[in-house]
């Protein structure tokens, strides 16, 4: 057997697809690693590998990066370049490398089953970390290695994704496949687990909302309608006989409504303290910067120096300048970037959603799996500005998206 045949560029590119998903939550740069493993390759294989004709649907979406980093730019040099925008160039060049990564891995063939393999070993992997937190480290949550506003959402997002793919390709009234179900539930079910202890609160809603999905989009499958509504039975059960649980929500609820009610309190310490109302008063506040700029933003790194007039004059709480950014994706990309940074933000995240919607009859699963993506990265990103602005989120983010993107288009363009 001739061993080079299989040290090829496509298997290597199959092997870095495989391993990304795998360890990223608990291995410190596993994911920026392999992210510039797979640009340095496409580069190798842009000049080397064959190519075909790009879709228009592509050349579109594409082009949507070079919009989107050429707006940093923009925003940057309008109000002024400093070394804040140069610490930022790092990360928002990874806009920019996701699209000699699409152009290769659009050509890669069975890239889809070791995506799918390497989120299964991912599952696993992650939920043996969250045992090892939990009953060996003696945490209350579950961390992985930066924090559990990461482990959380990502293992979600995993989860997922799997369970796409597992209701639409076994049959439901095959033991064989069965079984296999039933082996591919149980990574589902402890990662699920590790979800709950994270106490993320936007990977509990984005539950919540891809539930609601899945039960809509096979309301006509009473088999998988029953068995995915064990699944959700199961896990809002558990997750509500969790205390610190149970705390994380209701203290959430109360933080919420005590702002809501009292616009006295807005500049008390109490809501400096409070992680739901701080959030409310960085949205709150941040319309001062977008009333101010509001075309093409205050650039990025710029919102704690734009916010400091707003504390002096008192019209903010100063709590808000403890945070870089207004932990919401869409509200920071509108304050940093302005209203044509935010257009092009969205452009990225939803023309794939309107394709995989128009278009989830040719191919129902990798319509489905795109859609899901989309719909848990809006979720985390109301909450949360990481999905577009903190490196390793980015990447999952865009890699994730811009394989589910090739996939779908392939499976498409080949039905037509």
């Amino acid at each position: 057997m001739n061993k080079k045949k299989y040290i090829t560029t496509e298997n290597f590119v199959l092997l870095l697809v495989f391993l990304f998903p795998v360890a990223g939550t608990f291995i410190r740069h596993w994911i920026s690693d392999i992210l510039g493993l797979l640009f340095m390759v496409s580069i190798y294989y842009y000049f080397k590998g064959s190519r075909t004709a790009l879709f228009p649907e592509e050349k579109k979406w594409l082009w949507g990066f070079v919009l989107y980093f050429s707006i940093f730019i923009l925003t940057a040099v309008v109000n002024g370049w400093t070394e804040e925008q140069t610490s930022w160039l790092g990360l928002e060049i990874r806009f920019l490398l996701i699209i000699p990564i699409y152009l290769m891995l659009r050509e890669i063939k069975n890239v889809e089953l070791a995506f799918f393999y390497g989120l299964v070993t991912g599952l696993i992997a992650v939920s043996v970390w969250g045992a090892y937190e939990i009953y060996i480290l003696k945490l209350e949550r579950t961390w992985g290695t930066y924090s559990s506003l990461f482990i959380g959402p990502v293992t979600l997002l995993m989860v997922t994704l799997v369970v796409a793919k597992v209701i639409y390709y076994y049959k439901w009234d095959k033991k064989s496949d069965i079984k296999q179900i039933i082996l591919v539930t149980i990574p589902i079910v402890t990662a699920l687990w590790v979800v709950a202890l994270s106490g993320t609160r936007s990977a509990y809603l984005g539950f919540i909302a891809i539930a609601w999905l899945y039960f809509f989009y096979y309301i006509h499958n009473r088999k998988v309608v029953v068995a995915f509504s064990l699944l959700i039975f199961g896990f809002v059960i558990a997750v509500l006989n969790i205390e610190m649980v149970q705390n994380r929500i209701s203290s959430a609820t109360q933080q919420t409504l005590s702002y809501i009610q009292s616009e006295d309190s807005r500049l008390s310490e109490e809501v400096s303290d409070s992680s739901a109302g701080i959030r409310l008063e960085m949205w709150r506040a941040s319309g001062y910067l977008i009333k101010e700029s509001p075309i093409f933003g205050v650039g990025r790194g710029n919102y704690n120096k734009a916010m400091q007039e707003y504390i002096d004059a008192g019209l903010v709480n100063p709590g808000v300048n403890n945070h870089s950014h207004p932990h919401n994706a869409f509200v920071e990309t509108l304050v940093s970037r302005g209203i044509v940074g935010l257009i092009v933000m969205l452009f990225i995240l939803y023309y794939p959603f309107y394709l995989f919607f128009r278009t989830r009859k040719s191919s129902p699963v990798t319509s489905l799996m795109g859609m899901s993506h989309i719909i848990l990265i809006t979720i985390f990103s109301i909450t949360e500005a990481a999905t577009f602005i903190k490196g390793n989120f980015v990447a999952i983010n865009l890699i994730f998206l811009s394989l589910l993107f090739a996939m779908h288009l392939r499976k498409v363009k080949s039905w037509s």
